[in-house]
């Protein structure tokens, strides 16, 4: 009798011990997702620094979790009272389960030649073709990653210089309002020269060619040194332009309340040059020192919510392209710099109602920024993921 009792009653501590088994997956996904938060936090937190940094003029530093590791500990049982009498109840079995966590984490100081070579090089324009494809808004590209543009006559010379300094009613705000920035159609690669016929010629004219002859033949050699420029199969020259690239396209209308175009020349071409990664950090620092009021008299530009060709008068208002505030408030990041708190408002977060055509778009630049610095970063210093190891 005592025996058969005893059966039952490891049947029913079995059974919760196999039910708990069954929710142990839900569990290591919470503490995975967990995890994944945390890295969220962290890196959200040190961009917002960087920028609060560029705020102040200080020097930016750059880190990242190199390694995420640790081990989850699962751990079930149940409590069951166990009678001698005749009515044995397997209902009184209390199951419990427990997950416990041990993470470790490593940060890695991304200093390496590699990687300040990679965040202070220009941007590629096919770089930038690439956000336009993924459906990034060409103004807030325009105003986050050029540097200038250069305004040339149709022969190429260069007749003008638009600097981008964030100041509201300045030219360059006019030609955010008043051109599009578009992915351009790819180029066939232009044909040089022959090399071995530059070769020869270089030898054979040496003594005979005039000076501006050989310069010519030199520079034109020199060209090898420039990236884009290959030596194809039959042994010629050719200057390999980027697939894709950007232009800036005039708009028929301006897509900005109150803002007109440029006064410029009707044959001008306006090229536009890109910062490095670090950069457009340090150009966000400068804006959001504007927004902050640290210069007197100052005020940034916005972005208009026009994408279109035509738009109604309340898509023609503009938002700021980031809006870093100082103090106390709810906040969707917030950063701590030389004793103060920084923040990016949670008033960004789906806002409705007049604010939804008004607020900033700080997470977007943000995230702009992380995507710019992981391009830098090598695999070895992506997080990996944490080891489990289940007991029962």
């Amino acid at each position: 009798m005592i025996a058969r009792r005893l059966r039952a009653a490891l049947a029913c501590v079995a059974l919760p011990l196999s039910l708990s088994a069954c929710a142990a997956p839900a569990q290591l996904g919470r503490v995975a997702v967990d995890h994944n938060r945390m890295v969220a936090h962290s890196t959200d937190e040190t961009t917002l620094l960087n920028i609060v940094r560029a705020v102040h003029r200080f020097p930016l530093h750059f880190t990242a979790l190199s390694t995420v590791n640790g081990n989850v500990s699962l751990s079930v049982s149940s409590e069951l009272s166990i009678g001698l009498g005749d009515v044995f109840d397997p209902s009184e079995a209390v199951p419990a389960a427990g997950v416990s966590t041990n993470p470790s984490f490593q940060a890695a100081v991304l200093a390496s030649e590699k990687f300040q070579r990679g965040i202070q090089a220009p941007l590629k324009q096919d770089l930038i073709a690439y956000f336009l494809e993924e459906g990034w808004r060409d103004a807030q590209l325009m105003a986050a990653t050029v540097e200038r543009i250069d305004v040339e006559d149709a022969a190429g010379s260069l007749i003008g210089i638009i600097d981008n300094d964030g100041k509201a009613g300045g030219p360059f705000e006019q030609v955010l309002c008043a051109y599009n920035l578009v992915r351009s159609v790819p180029s066939r690669p232009i044909a040089l020269a022959s090399l071995d016929r530059l070769v020869s010629t270089l030898a054979a004219q040496e003594d005979a060619a005039s000076a501006p002859d050989l310069d010519a033949i030199k520079g034109l050699i020199a060209l090898l040194n420039t990236e884009g420029v290959v030596i194809d199969a039959e042994r010629n020259l050719t200057y390999d332009r980027p697939s894709v690239s950007v232009a800036l396209v005039r708009r028929a209308n301006s897509r900005c309340m109150g803002v007109d175009a440029p006064s410029l020349a009707p044959d001008a071409v306006l090229v536009p040059r890109f910062r490095s990664t670090m950069g457009v950090i340090f150009f966000l620092g400068e804006y959001a020192r504007l927004g902050l009021g640290r210069q007197e008299g100052d005020r940034p530009y916005g972005i208009s919510n026009c994408y279109s060709d035509i738009c109604s008068a309340e898509y023609l208002t503009t938002r700021p392209l980031i809006s870093v505030r100082e103090g106390s408030g709810r906040a969707l990041i917030a950063t701590e710099f030389a004793g103060q708190r920084f923040y990016i408002s949670e008033d960004e977060f789906d806002p409705t109602g007049p604010a939804r055509q008004t607020t900033a778009r700080s997470m977007q630049a943000i995230s702009l920024v992380q995507q710019l610095v992981n391009l830098q970063k090598s695999s070895d210093e992506l997080p990996t993921a944490i080891n489990v190891r289940s007991i029962n």
